[in-house]
């Protein structure tokens, strides 16, 4: 009977040490820095195909800058400024080199975060954005995305476990044009025609405190990368621009087929370019003039019609 009670008490003691061991392995836990795990999704992402850089709403092969600031401001965190992430497609980021922790204070924070990546980035000094020749794959470098996590107005800390979530909005605007072009003109086809768009602004700055643009002045011309033909049509281009609003007779696109101009003048009575927003216009081409019909679609979506206009 001694040894059986001797036994049930030796038992107890070794489950007591064990579950104050487990205890004290929790506050060590709790005391440590914890790693800030990301995951980021652009505004109306859909289910991605693979691709070498982000692609209007997929991710590919891309890196982000991450900046930890104090809840509810601007004053930068634990010294973490433009921390590079890398993602391969899949929504979730993980650290190039330095790895972002909660402070161990538990004080609340929040992120900023933008792509594509770029170094020597402070939130005091603003990026430069510009805007060029888009007729190679190189497109997705113009784009210009931005996220502000802060939990709901809540902040986040060091007990959150779960991965703070980046939503990234498209801070610039994009232009799809679906052409073709009638009898009148004589083309059987459309591969050889070169576009350019005229008039837009092409270089601005932007600021990571503030998630905006500035005021723009500088005009350039823009190349439209060719795509994939919509049905229907002869030939297909896209084109992000910078957002903002021309006056008339200000922004217009050159057709150019067999060493023949054909020119749409975009701004006839006023245009207004949205960031995030998707400008769609179906272009046919005609001996008498450039007839465009189009509408709007959100990169998040939501649009509305934008109507009809004519370029002669």
């Amino acid at each position: 009977m001694k040894t059986r009670n001797l036994f049930a008490f030796a038992a107890a003691l070794t489950g007591a040490m064990m579950i104050a061991s487990c205890s004290k392995s929790d506050d060590i836990q709790d005391d440590t820095n914890r790693p800030v795990r990301f995951s980021g999704a652009i505004e109306g992402q859909v289910a991605a195909t693979p691709v070498s850089r982000a692609a209007d709403d997929r991710w590919g092969n891309d890196a982000i800058g991450i900046f930890m600031v104090g809840h509810g401001g601007t004053t930068v965190s634990e010294s973490v400024v433009n921390y590079q992430y890398t993602t391969t497609g899949n929504d979730n980021f993980t650290p190039v080199s330095s790895v972002i922790y909660y402070p161990m204070s538990g004080a609340a924070v929040d992120f900023i975060a933008y792509y594509p990546y770029a170094a020597n980035v402070t939130l005091d000094n603003e990026i430069t954005v510009t805007i060029g020749d888009q007729t190679d794959a190189g497109q997705p470098t113009f784009d210009l995305l931005y996220a502000k996590a802060d939990k709901g107005g809540n902040g986040y800390t060091k007990e959150d476990k779960d991965a703070v979530a980046l939503k990234f909005d498209h801070k610039l605007a994009k232009i799809v044009m679906n052409c073709k072009a009638d009898a009148s003109v004589g083309a059987t086809n459309l591969d050889d025609m070169t576009v350019t768009i005229k008039g837009t602004n092409s270089k601005n700055t932007f600021d990571l405190k503030t998630g905006t643009l500035g005021a723009a002045n500088t005009e350039a011309d823009v190349t439209p990368r060719k795509i994939a033909t919509a049905d229907g049509f002869d030939a297909s281009y896209d084109a992000i621009i910078m957002p903002g609003e021309y006056g008339a007779n200000t922004i217009t696109v050159e057709f150019t087929i067999d060493g023949e101009t054909f020119t749409w003048d975009v701004s006839e009575a006023h245009a207004k370019f949205d960031g995030g927003n998707e400008y769609t216009y179906e272009v046919t081409i005609t001996r008498t003039g450039v007839s465009v019909s189009g509408s709007i679609t959100s990169w998040e979506t939501k649009g509305n019609n934008r109507g009809e206009v004519t370029a002669q």
